[in-house]
């Protein structure tokens, strides 16, 4: 099936798709795909899943008693890949200038405070998967886990309440990010 879109969805830019092959690098023109060049310029956010993630073998679920062969534990890396996301810094910009002046972490306390339910609702899990993809990273060492008690800006006493933080000598030595530079 073929669509097209509307002549103004479509700008001027060229552009040029790199295709690996092992040998070189050729440029490919994508200017003919206007599916392409609009996806081109849809600024993405949010969690970035590298495709390596589905590899790893501390990502998979041990075999099971039939031997069977070991799978990724999927929602373990959607919410290690959110974890990630909140933990990469954000920059901050001089408007006039448009000048990198420095970096900002995106969450209030010294660690990641989330529930199992705020990530039951982003992620349309239940409860009890994410607290089983949570306790999964937990086991493999990839993230640690703190319960604290919080009094609010409304002097309400919050009692365990889950904050988070990635182990990054694991992440880092289990190869699960290959692409960070220390």
């Amino acid at each position: 099936m073929t669509s097209t879109l509307p002549q103004n969805a479509v700008h001027q830019h060229q552009f040029a798709s790199p295709v690996v092959t092992e040998q070189s690098v050729e440029v490919v023109d994508v200017s003919s795909n206007q599916i392409v060049q609009a996806i081109g310029r849809i600024k993405i956010r949010g969690d970035v899943i590298p495709t390596e993630w589905f590899q790893c073998p501390l990502l998979k679920t041990k075999p099971d008693s039939k031997g069977g062969t070991p799978k990724t534990n999927t929602n373990a890396v959607l919410i290690l890949a959110n974890i990630v996301y909140w933990y990469t810094p954000t920059e901050i910009r001089d408007e006039s200038t448009d000048k990198v002046m420095g970096w900002k972490k995106k969450f209030k306390a010294d660690k990641l405070q989330k529930s199992y339910q705020a990530w039951a609702d982003h992620f349309g899990l239940t409860k009890k998967q994410v607290r089983s993809a949570v306790d999964f990273l937990r086991a493999r060492g990839l993230i640690t886990t703190e319960l604290r008690d919080v009094a609010t800006a409304t002097v309400m006493r919050l009692t365990n309440v889950l904050f988070i933080e990635p182990v990054l000598e694991t992440i880092l030595d289990k190869h699960i990010v290959r692409s960070i530079s220390v």
